[in-house]
């Protein structure tokens, strides 16, 4: 059965869009972050039920295959629901809402109207370009380079990953004009800033994988990009003294042993000691782990997360977690260009955040499954300058 498609102004979809955007984001601010004896599990189930039930098996909003994933996401948050009871059950709860729950039901409410790629991709940049205004305005007055202090509406690391987002909704584009390179540029500057290394590894390698893609067959404006690039990093170098991600190349650079042998000069050195941990508690419960949320129960750790959702799920939910984690990605839609901000969503999470991130990859590759017309590339590539097409794509 075909899903009923409702149509709306074009103002409409906007706001729309923007408004589903920023409750896939904020959402988290409903989650306490300390122990609250007053967050019952019984509440969540609740809504878990309410939400999967009345709006993922509606035949009359959503398609037939989108259904079934979201019956495999259904299986996949009761086995993450379950796994919490044995963890840490209130953070354990929160990212399993977060990060499947959250954004299947808000890609329902998405999947109502017709969408297009360009509209998706205009619109996302639309929403983070509002957040990197708010953040540079609140960080002028609050320390605009001290990281402690939250970039606006965000913190430092979903800053980053939005901002990465926002980036890649640039370059993909299939049409895109001379004024996008300067967005792009805008964008991952946002990235550096945050200081936020997962998101910043995940785009420079999207980039290099599809360098051609993105740029097309003109030489001349690869030319210009590898010239901005140079001109750029130097800069960055040269006055960037206060980006936590300049100064760790730098760190990097100047001692690679030292950076990452330890927990004392960087957090190379603590991702490495995470992930030690991470493999040790796999291998004392192989099948179920410890418990969904319980990676730092037992021991004082900085961190509550290993900041890799895969070791993250083999030691909290074992094989069994893993299985179903891989089999639910292996399942998704990958016949639009939007996937591909799922992708940096999915390696960023390699590096960076906690389960709870998955709705930053998660969202997008359901959005893409909604397009009124999808491409199996990553557009046409090349440049083009506002009026002449001095940089037609190949």
């Amino acid at each position: 059965m075909l899903r009923k498609i409702h149509k709306i102004s074009k103002g409409q979809k906007v706001l729309v869009f923007l408004v589903l955007f920023f409750l896939n984001i904020g959402l988290k601010s409903l989650f306490p972050d300390e122990a609250d004896n007053n967050w019952s599990i019984y509440v969540v189930f609740f809504c878990m039920l309410a939400s999967f039930g009345a709006l993922g098996i509606s035949r009359s909003i959503a398609g037939r295959n989108y259904q079934k994933l979201f019956v495999l996401a259904f299986i996949f948050y009761l086995y993450l629901f379950t796994s919490s009871l044995l963890g840490d059950t209130q953070y354990g709860l929160a990212k399993a809402c977060l990060g499947l729950l959250v954004p299947f039901t808000l890609a329902t409410f998405f999947g109502r109207y017709e969408w297009t790629e360009d509209e998706i991709f205009r619109y996302i940049t639309y929403a983070v370009g509002i957040i990197c205004l708010v953040a540079i305005i609140y960080k002028l007055r609050t320390g605009f380079f001290d990281r402690q202090q939250n970039y606006g509406l965000l913190g430092p690391i979903p800053f980053g990953w939005v901002s990465g987002m926002a980036f890649l909704s640039v370059v993909l584009r299939k049409e895109r004009y001379f004024f996008h390179l300067f967005g792009a540029i805008f964008f991952f500057l946002m990235i550096i800033w945050s200081g936020s290394k997962g998101p910043f590894i995940a785009v420079l390698a999207l980039s290099v994988l599809r360098f051609n893609r993105i740029l097309g067959d003109k030489i001349i404006v690869k030319i210009f990009v590898c010239v901005l690039l140079i001109i750029g990093i130097y800069l960055v170098f040269t006055y960037g003294q206060n980006s936590r991600i300049v100064t760790s190349i730098q760190a990097y650079v100047q001692d690679p042993e030292g950076f990452s042998k330890g927990l004392g000069k960087g957090s190379v050195g603590q991702r490495q000691e995470n992930y030690s941990r991470a493999i040790n508690l796999f291998f004392q419960n192989p099948i179920v782990g410890v418990g969904f949320g319980g990676w730092a129960s037992g021991a004082y750790y900085q961190e509550k997360y290993p900041h890799n959702i895969l070791f993250e799920l083999a030691s909290e939910t074992g094989l069994i977690g893993i299985f179903l984690f891989i089999f639910f990605i292996f399942k998704l839609n990958k016949k639009n260009t939007i996937m591909w901000i799922g992708y940096f969503g999915l390696l960023a999470l390699m590096f960076s955040g906690d389960f709870s991130y998955l709705r930053y990859s998660l969202y997008p590759i359901l959005m893409g499954s909604f397009v009124k017309t999808a491409s199996d590339g990553i557009g046409n590539g090349g440049l083009r300058p506002i009026k002449k097409r001095l940089f037609q794509s190949g």
